[in-house]
């Protein structure tokens, strides 16, 4: 980005709100745990905590 692009870059950003953005990535391999049992609810259990502290619960 040419030093003109970068400034304008800067400025939106100042002007924009800021706003606060989690993002959670999970890699999931068919479900299958550490202990090899192969448990969607455990997988959904966990994503579901992580939003609940996201909310403060």
């Amino acid at each position: 980005m040419d030093r003109l692009g970068a400034a304008a870059g800067r400025r939106l950003i100042e002007r924009a709100p800021h706003v606060m953005l989690r993002i959670v990535t999970y890699n999931v391999h068919k479900c299958q745990g550490l202990d090899r049992r192969v448990r969607p609810a455990r997988i959904a259990s966990v994503l579901r905590d992580l939003d609940l502290a996201r909310q403060g619960a």
